[in-house]
């Protein structure tokens, strides 16, 4: 007896709450997109992922090179080194996401413009690309980590739950200025500006310490440094102790920006295809 095929018709969904139907019951469409750029990602490099331990290590070379004199005495007792990762990786694996899911509607005008498909899974493949650079990452930290003997305590259970929270900053960000890049070009060059300057203006070779305490509340509004103080205070034994106001400020910050940048992604989904 013949086999009867089955037919599935994608079509967007009518209502508010069937585009999130739409986005479970088309979940693996973020996988395949996801796959198909990593996978293509280091194949025609001579070290392929190699290059997830280069980047970081190579930076953090640069930074003991160059500014450990200077900022290397604001954390006594502790390895500049190890403060250093604290800051890279997470940095390194914000401004990668940040700037691959920018682009990550413009580069695909032919598939919007083509077929229909949840639009929010474009940004969200682009922030996975930089996943596994990110997981290899934490690896090398938590060699160096033994490498220092620096000993686990218990703020270790804050760390998954701050790289959580970064996460949830990133899909925010990506949302919103995905969308705006859409429609007003410009702002590929203002993600790029706020990438080249924001590692200067965010806690990543140095620590809060030697900002004027006078200023430490308008620095703080950085939500990257409640986060990336949080990942040091995590790892590092005898590090600062956990400002509780800049992280959950952080942390209610990284919320909210999820929030409008999906509020926002969704009031300009529709336009995409016209647009580009």
């Amino acid at each position: 007896m013949a086999e009867k095929k089955t037919h599935i018709i994608i079509e967007p969904g009518k209502l508010e709450k069937n585009y999130w139907r739409d986005v479970w019951e088309q979940r693996e469409l973020v996988y395949i997109l996801s796959w198909k750029d990593i996978s293509v990602k280091y194949k025609q490099s001579v070290i392929g992922y190699g290059w997830s331990i280069f980047r970081p290590i190579s930076t953090l070379l640069v930074f003991i090179f160059v500014f450990q004199n200077v900022f290397g005495k604001t954390t006594p007792g502790v390895p500049y080194a190890l403060v250093v990762l604290c800051g890279i990786i997470p940095w390194q694996f914000f401004a990668s996401a940040i700037s691959s899911s920018n682009e990550s509607l413009v580069s695909n005008a032919a598939m919007i413009s083509k077929v229909y498909f949840p639009r929010i899974f474009l940004p969200v493949s682009a922030i996975m690309i930089s996943l596994p650079d990110f997981l290899i990452s934490i690896v090398l930290l938590f060699s160096l980590i033994l490498f220092y003997n620096a000993g686990i305590g218990l703020p270790i259970l804050l760390l998954p739950f701050t790289f959580l929270i970064l996460l949830v900053l990133i899909c925010g960000i990506s949302f919103l200025f995905s969308a705006l890049n859409v429609k007003y070009r410009d702002f590929r060059h203002i993600i790029a500006f706020f990438l080249q300057i924001g590692g200067y203006l965010s806690p990543v070779a140095y620590t809060i310490n030697i900002i004027p305490a006078k200023w430490h509340w308008l620095y703080a509004l950085n939500p990257l440094v409640g986060l990336l103080e949080a990942i040091r205070w995590s790892v590092i034994p005898n590090y600062s102790p956990l400002n509780v106001n800049w992280y959950l400020y952080s942390v209610s910050f990284s919320v909210v920006f999820l929030l409008i940048g999906i509020r926002y992604y969704r009031k300009t989904e529709k336009g995409f295809a016209d647009i580009l």
